[in-house]
Order: C-alpha cells, then sequence, then structure tokens
C-alpha cells in the first residue's frame, strides 16, 4: 500500500522535483515499518491503538525519507513532515473501521475498506501539502531564465 500510495505521489511530482524518482521507496519503506512495528506490538486486541502506530510509525518514517528528497529543491520542506504525521493520523481511522468490516467474516472487504479509507484521509492532507509545498518553490518563467544564464 505503501508503494502505490508513494507511486502515484511520484508520478505528479516527477516533473516538478528533482529527485522524487525514489519517493515510491521512501513510502513502502514507511508503510513497510509501520506494519512490522504493528504486528511486533501486538496490537491485534485493541484495533484503535494499532491504528494510532500505524500512523504515527508511517507518518514519521516515510515523511522523514520524502523529506530528504524534498528540502533540496522546495522551500518549506519541514512543513512536509507535519503534513505527512497528521495524514497518516487521520487515514489511520481505516484500521478500527476495516476491523469492524472484517469481523463479520468479509476480510476482502475489509482490506478494500482500509485502504479506501486510508488512502483518501492520508491523500487529501498530504495532496493539499504537496501543492502548496511545489507552488511555494515554483518559479516564473521569466526568473527561470534569468537563472539559466548564471
Amino acid at each position: 500500500m505503501g508503494a502505490t500510495g508513494g507511486y502515484f505521489q511520484w508520478f505528479v511530482l516527477r516533473e516538478r522535483i528533482v529527485g522524487a524518482g525514489l519517493w515510491w521507496l521512501a513510502s513502502a519503506l514507511g508503510f513497510g515499518m509501520a506494519m512490522g512495528a504493528m504486528e511486533a506490538a501486538n496490537t491485534g486486541e485493541n484495533p484503535a491503538m494499532a491504528g494510532v502506530l500505524l500512523g504515527s510509525i508511517y507518518g514519521t518514517v516515510s515523511g522523514l525519507l520524502q523529506w530528504l528528497i524534498l528540502r533540496r529543491n522546495v522551500p518549506r520542506a519541514g512543513w512536509w513532515l507535519l503534513a505527512n504525521l497528521l495524514g497518516s493520523l487521520v487515514g489511520a481511522i481505516a484500521l478500527p473501521i476495516s476491523t469492524t468490516v472484517g469481523e463479520s467474516g468479509n476480510w476482502g472487504l475489509a482490506i478494500m475498506t482500509f485502504g479506501l479509507v486510508f488512502g483518501a484521509g492520508h491523500g487529501a492532507i498530504t495532496g493539499a501539502a504537496l501543492v502548496w509545498l511545489v507552488r511555494q518553490s515554483h518559479t516564473g518563467p521569466m526568473e527561470d531564465l534569468a537563472t539559466a544564464q548564471s
């Protein structure tokens, strides 16, 4: 899931951010580490706590790795850390919701519910943040021409 979401973000960023090619990998590593930590913590009895753990770790790890890419090209890239963490925590409401759906025995629907709810919550916040951050770093055509000669 982290790689998929990261791919879609990379698809938008690839022409705007130099070095964005590893964006999907940062997302995949963050999601993998969050899932591993959630399993290690054995939060199966408490889906809300599992969601907080998942959102916190995914938001922090992927946010830091993606910030390393953004900071070279985007002013105010530090805001990405907060936006990614907030988006992950909002998206993490998907875990207790999908667990409730899964208790009916329909785990396929539970997985789809998790993906849709997490993606919507995380994507809305991080998408808005990326648009704002990229707009902050955009230079106009005249500025591009002026710096091309330097």
